[in-house]
């Protein structure tokens, strides 16, 4: 079973990849629309919501490498990698760096990703365009990253609070696209009993699926999550439209815990 799903894994990883391509102004401009439309063009410019997710792992080891556990364990409770991640605003991912220590806040995780430097070097363009990434106060604000302003500052109806209300409406897409995420993959129900290096793939593969899925409900009539998967019979009738490897991939993370954790299907 293992060595199946892990060939799975690396077929979804070399065969799809996240459609999040900085150097396409026409491209950011296209997300940015997508977001816009959310606040009747109130607040444009966003080109992706960004946040942290905190994977739940078992205690890593000296087999996993990993000579100081400690650094795994998150503020929350439990060993964990913190997942960084940017959505669009129909909660496809358009990019994840899932291998960051637990103990990593939001903050330091973002700047250890190749997609930080690369918007870091791209300032000047961002800042001409007025293109920018909407983030949660635990997100360093840059010309780029727009944060929240603070309680004191966001009286009630005030310019702050205005701004406050629409960069909300723009963030919690990435708060909806990890929950949509987690409860989609039995996978992820409970901590993860892999070895590390395994991990980070799993994650990756499960969002490129995760997206393919979101483009079919978005391909039909406007419904809702639950609306889409009744008329897909869990997952069953979606399967003869998938390429054989997708298809396995798609009934061991949905529907089983069995790998990478206790407990049986789902």
């Amino acid at each position: 079973t293992y060595r199946m799903f892990y060939e799975v894994v690396g077929w979804v990883m070399k065969t799809h990849s996240f459609d999040y391509d900085v150097n396409d102004l026409g491209h950011l401009q296209s997300i940015s629309n997508g977001f816009a439309q959310f606040s009747g063009h109130a607040l444009e410019g966003c080109i992706g919501a960004v946040d942290g997710l905190a994977m739940r792992t078992r205690c890593p080891s000296e087999r996993d490498g990993v000579s100081d556990p400690g650094n795994y364990f998150c503020r929350k409770g439990f060993h964990a990698l913190n997942v960084q991640a940017v959505v669009d605003s129909k909660k496809r991912f358009l990019f994840a760096s899932p291998s960051h220590v637990g103990s990593a806040n939001d903050a330091r995780a973002w700047a250890e990703t190749g997609l930080s430097r690369k918007l870091d070097s791209m300032e000047e363009i961002l800042i001409e365009h007025k293109l920018w990434l909407a983030g949660d106060s635990a997100h360093p604000l840059r010309s780029f990253v727009m944060t929240p302003c603070s309680k004191k500052e966001a009286r009630h109806e005030s310019a702050e609070d205005n701004f406050n209300f629409w960069h909300s409406n723009s963030r919690i897409r990435v708060e909806c696209a990890f929950g949509e995420f987690v409860m989609r993959w039995g996978l992820f129900w409970k901590k993860l009993q892999l070895p590390l290096a395994k991990i980070g793939p799993i994650i990756l593969s499960a969002m490129k699926v995760h997206n393919f899925l979101v483009d079919q409900r978005e391909g039909g009539a406007e419904r809702d999550d639950r609306e889409h998967w009744s008329e897909m019979h869990e997952v069953g009738s979606i399967l003869p439209s998938l390429r054989p490897a997708t298809s396995v991939i798609v009934l061991a993370l949905r529907r089983s815990t069995r790998i990478g954790g206790r407990g049986g299907w789902r």
